[in-house]
């Protein structure tokens, strides 16, 4: 709830200021608790621990004066879309404009605030720099504090961790950093914004170089996937207490590609996607990871579809892990929400607002509730989890089935579940011992339905995509509109993964999009446009 506070200030009769504020009021606080596991790292607003679930923002466009409100609306419903409840400001980009402030505080999306400093030394000894930052600090600090939205200030960006890159005097560096940011920044936020929990750095665990991207307290970076060169399966050896940045890389869609240059230059290693492409080696990584979960890409379409599937894949598998370890970890925050500019990142909304199949997976990951496959191929067994991040507990059935690549039941079991309030649990153990054939040939899948009649649904393979020997479906389709509304109704004939819709000359937020499809059963997808669209409109692939 938020409301309008006016202020005036009077001389007597005459009055010499006004002011208005959009207010609201809650309680926010950041609990670092000794525990089994080293020391908590959550948020808790209004006496409820919540599991943060975002991603980075970062500046929205290379050139200031293109920024609108409109414009940062259209991220802020997309990250609605996706279910979040956090976004953090990157440290390295700007402070945003008081409207994106304005609608995190309507739309309930917290905020995590970089100060901007990132991956540098500053020298703290020159006097004019120290008095350009205090006002910088101050300036914005000032005009930030009141947001109900706003639930932590960060003393900058990979600055703690980058005492390990061979500054030219790490003592120097060392000293000058904790006086920066352990000494002088928190001493004039004391004065600017004492309720307002202050953190040094990101990653850290609570400063003085300790240890500073351990998983066992604080906040994590984790870029062993991508930079490390590490398979997604990594993300499962470590449970960070808080991720607030780790991602994958994939290709914008098609139309956005072509804003930058001709069908005929689609070739992923000429000039202008080395251009584009700010990663080292960056456009042969996505190749490399392409071909952890799939076969080689046929044409270039099909290169980006396998790269937007897989960047949701990766991050989907980092996310599911941490929600079934929920208490241990209570955050996620992938790299990044949006771009710049026309480019090749690991973005899940592009420059143009088009949302890449991440961003459909994320409306599912991030999900108050969740069903989520744990699954070990070569012990050809999985756990069947329900993460629940809602207030109160859950209960229902559930069904998981073993099947055929063209829908035949191989193996089923159904039970009744229960779990409690902000927690997971596991409801199912599933084992079995299958051929090498049959595992080419065999899907997971699960629903549950809980007793208010909420659906969810999972799907999980033991052997990745690329072995899997999956026919080609045949869909019927029936599409329906009324009033703008327009209804797509599919059916397969086989399993079909990762379904992708797509609509010629226009684009759409569909309300679900790179999904599974088992065979025999209709799936309804909506989107409301004001244009007229057929089923000659309509491309699917999986």
């Amino acid at each position: 709830a938020l409301y309008r506070l006016e202020t005036a200030l009077f001389a007597g009769e005459e009055e010499v200021s006004r002011e208005e504020l959009s207010v609201g009021f809650r309680d926010i606080r950041i609990i670092r608790e000794a525990d089994e596991h080293g020391e908590s790292f959550k948020f808790n607003v209004n006496g409820v621990d919540i599991f943060a679930k975002g991603a980075n923002y970062i500046i929205e466009d290379n050139l200031m004066p293109r920024y609108s409100r409109a414009r940062t609306e259209e991220l802020i419903k997309a990250a609605l879309f996706a279910n979040f409840n956090m976004l953090r400001v990157w440290g390295g980009g700007i402070y945003p404009h008081d409207y994106f402030y304005d609608l995190c505080d309507e739309h309930g999306i917290l905020v995590w605030q970089d100060l901007m400093f990132a991956c540098a030394y500053y020298d703290m000894e020159n006097e004019r720099f120290r008095e350009e930052i205090a006002a910088e600090v101050a300036d914005n600090v000032k005009r930030l504090r009141n947001h109900p939205s706003l639930a932590v200030i960060c003393g900058n960006n990979e600055n703690e961790t980058a005492i390990t890159w061979n500054p030219p005097d790490p003592e120097e560096a060392r000293r000058q950093y904790l006086y920066q940011y352990e000494e002088f920044i928190p001493r004039l936020l004391t004065e600017v914004a004492p309720d307002v929990f202050y953190w040094p750095s990101s990653p850290s665990s609570g400063g003085g170089f300790e240890d500073p991207n351990g998983p066992s307290r604080g906040d994590v970076h984790d870029w062993r996937v991508w930079h490390g060169m590490r398979p997604a399966a990594a993300y499962r050896e470590i449970v960070p207490r808080f991720l607030s940045e780790f991602g994958m890389q994939s290709l914008p869609c098609e139309k956005t590609l072509t804003a930058f240059t001709k069908k005929e230059d689609f070739n992923l290693f000429n000039y202008i996607f080395d251009h584009r492409q700010r990663a080292p080696q960056g456009n042969a990584r996505i190749i490399y990871y392409i071909g952890e979960f799939f076969r080689f890409p046929r044409d270039f379409s099909s290169l980006v579809y396998l790269s937007q599937v897989m960047q949701a894949e990766t991050v989907r598998i980092a996310v599911e892990h941490l929600r079934r370890n929920r208490s241990r970890a209570m955050g996620s925050l992938y790299w990044q929400l949006n771009d710049c500019w026309p480019t090749i990142s690991w973005s899940s909304v592009d420059y143009f607002g088009r949302y890449k199949a991440l961003h459909y997976r994320a409306r599912h990951f991030y999900n108050p509730v969740l069903l989520t496959f744990a699954v070990n191929g070569e012990k050809q067994e999985a756990e069947l989890y329900i993460a629940n991040d809602l207030t109160q507990p859950l209960a229902g059935t559930y069904r998981w089935a073993l099947i055929g690549l063209k829908g035949e039941v191989i193996r089923e079991e159904q039970g009744r579940f229960s779990v409690a309030a902000s927690s997971p649990s596991k409801i199912a153990t599933i084992k079995t011992a299958l051929s090498h054939d049959e595992l080419k040939n065999a899907v997971l899948v699960a629903g549950a339905v809980d007793d208010a009649g909420n659906i969810y649904e999972c799907d999980a393979a033991f052997v990745p995509d690329k072995y899997l020997a999956l026919v080609k479906p045949r869909f019927e389709l029936a599409l329906k509109q009324e009033a703008g509304l327009y209804r797509l109704t599919i059916e397969s004939d086989a399993v079909a993964k990762f379904l992708e819709i797509s609509v010629s000359g226009t684009d759409v937020v569909f309300s679900d999009n790179y999904f599974f499809l088992r065979p025999g059963e209709k799936k309804t997808v909506t989107w409301h446009s004001d244009k007229t669209i057929t089923l000659d409109d309509l491309a699917l692939r999986s």
